[in-house]
């Protein structure tokens, strides 16, 4: 049987997924994490990325800077319709994305999934309730509290700067009285740590949100996720193909 290695057409295809409208904001900040996680509790397979928090007037976007590379290698591949094999393998990335919506007290988590790319909207509710420490130390030059959640069954340390009065943070987190310039689970299988922090020097410095993504319900959100873990190898290459007609793959011998 003809197998197609499925490393690289699972990052093909969120490029051709029809996204919802898409707005702007203007940069206030950018915030750059490096983003180490472990694929299971025995620490064995592991990652690191740099993660990208933009912070706007009235939104927020974090999204793994490894991915847009890979976007790029993506493009440029998918201009001479080369597969056949050849594709360089891919950088790691972590796996959501992340806007957070001040006026509208909401957010929207973003994934990638075999079968597209989806956004699940959540309510302020969803997050966390922070338990403030403390405890401090610096962290680039600033003196950050420590303050602790739990957030789905696992325990998360951060440490936040109240010298930036911005409550924002890396992934999900939020909600306390200033910016979050680390974070951490107890069991360390994934953590954030700031890189760098870069003010934005004029208005007309802008991102983008609603991002190449399908916005859809949690119900179906989970329903999708639940049909991308039973696909066989053979069903989420079909699913691809399907997903981008007009382009020809020639599979491995």
């Amino acid at each position: 049987m003809k197998i197609i290695q499925l490393k690289i057409f699972f990052f093909f295809f969120f490029i051709y997924v029809k996204g919802q409208s898409q707005t702007t904001d203007s940069t206030v900040a950018t915030i750059t994490y490096k983003t180490v996680a472990y694929k299971d509790a025995k620490k064995v397979n592991s990652f690191y990325d740099i993660s990208i928090l933009k912070i706007g007037k009235i939104s927020s976007r974090f999204f793994s800077r490894n991915n847009l590379d890979n976007e790029s290698t993506i493009i440029s591949i998918a201009k001479t319709n080369p597969f056949n094999g050849n594709i360089p393998m891919l950088k790691p990335t972590f796996p959501q994305d992340v806007e957070k919506y001040y006026t509208q007290d909401n957010f929207v988590i973003v994934e990638q999934l075999m079968t597209g790319r989806y956004g699940v909207r959540f309510d302020t509710s969803y997050n966390q309730e922070w338990k403030i420490d403390t405890v401090s130390k610096f962290i680039g030059g600033l003196k950050c509290i420590k303050a602790e959640t739990i957030f789905k069954n696992r325990k998360y340390i951060v440490f936040f700067a109240p010298e930036i009065p911005i409550t924002n943070g890396p992934w999900i987190f939020s909600g306390l009285p200033g910016l979050i310039l680390e974070a951490f689970d107890t069991d360390r299988l994934l953590s954030f740590s700031l890189e760098e922090i870069k003010w934005a020097n004029n208005s007309k410095e802008i991102f983008s949100l609603g991002y190449n993504y399908k916005l859809i319900s949690k119900e179906d959100f989970v329903l999708s996720k639940e049909k991308h873990k039973q696909m066989s190898k053979e069903q989420k290459v079909q699913a691809i193909i399907e997903a981008n007609p007009g382009f020809k793959v020639t599979p491995h011998q």
